[in-house]
């Protein structure tokens, strides 16, 4: 509740000036929180493309990016700071996998690193083919970390979107092997899709 006073000085003829105080009184009600924010919960989320904490008072920013960029799905402004700092942190990994996928160098495909995919962040994305790279490391071997990556990928596949896994040793130890997954995997994805679109003519 907010209040305003303010004052006037009231003549009346034949009486002498009155000071007068009036009060306005405004009511306000709190807006209604935003969903809650943190990677991979999508419990509590009503659908894959959702709004995130960190957004209020950005909506039309916010719905530019949706319209604009449709492959970050709808990925909340916290999510994109995010994955800028995670570039300045790159592994020894995934900075030797960038130079391996940067400049179209895989069949001419363009890859991205850490890309925005609605509020989670991919390691590289390759947003023809529908493909999300990523470069694991020993942490994942955890029980509970294997559960969030199962639950995040299953989201992420709502999304049409396939993920594809390494290790850091497999990265590091066999440059020519990861090479030959990834060109195979985007090999089956563009046949795949072809097959779709001479079904959808015939």
């Amino acid at each position: 509740m907010l209040r305003f006073f303010y004052f006037s000085i009231c003549p009346h003829k034949n009486t002498k000036p009155r000071l007068l105080c009036f009060v306005r009184v405004w009511n306000f009600r709190p807006r209604p929180n935003p969903l809650p924010s943190g990677e991979g919960n999508t419990r509590e989320l009503p659908s894959p493309i959702g709004r995130r904490d960190g957004d209020e008072g950005k909506s039309n920013i916010f719905t530019f990016m949706k319209s604009k960029f449709p492959h970050y799905y709808g990925a909340s402004l916290k999510t994109f700071d995010k994955a800028k700092q995670l570039r300045k942190e790159s592994t020894p990994a995934e900075k030797y996998l960038w130079k391996m996928l940067r400049g179209r160098s895989i069949l001419g495909f363009k890859f991205r690193r850490q890309h925005p995919v609605y509020h989670f962040i991919a390691d590289f994305y390759c947003n023809k083919a529908k493909l999300i790279l990523e470069v694991d490391g020993d942490i994942h071997e955890l029980d509970h970390i294997k559960e969030y990556d199962k639950e995040r990928e299953e989201t992420i596949k709502e999304l049409g979107i396939r993920v594809l896994r390494f290790t850091n040793e497999e990265v590091l130890a066999d440059e020519n092997k990861v090479m030959r997954k990834i060109e195979n995997c985007l090999r089956q994805i563009t046949s795949t899709s072809f097959s779709r679109g001479e079904k959808d003519r015939g």
